[in-house]
This record gives C-alpha cells, structure tokens and sequence, in this order.
C-alpha cells in the first residue's frame, strides 16, 4: 500500500475555508510513524501550517 501523507493532508485542508472559516495550507510535514489499527490508520508526525 502506498500512501503519499502530504498529498492527503493538503487535500483535506483545501476545503479548511469551508469547514473552519481559515485557509490553511501544510509547508512542512516529517512523519516519525504510521500505524494500521482496525481499520484506521495513525500517523504520528509534525506539521508546519500556515494560515492565510
């Protein structure tokens, strides 16, 4: 399974004006884990956002 995190996260926060009234968009992203459990998977990382 591949899975690009950073790819996946800018596109949840393309819709951020919609959902929390701020654009938000990721700079930075470092993944330090990703875990499956259940059916759900769990990242563990640090995220630099920037809100416009």
């Amino acid at each position: 399974m591949k899975v690009n995190a950073a790819v996946l996260m800018r596109q949840l926060l393309s819709r951020s004006t919609e959902t929390t009234g701020y654009a938000l968009s990721l700079d930075s992203l470092k993944l330090h884990s990703l875990l499956v459990e259940g059916e759900s998977l769990v990242m563990d990382a640090d995220a630099n956002l920037k809100v416009n």
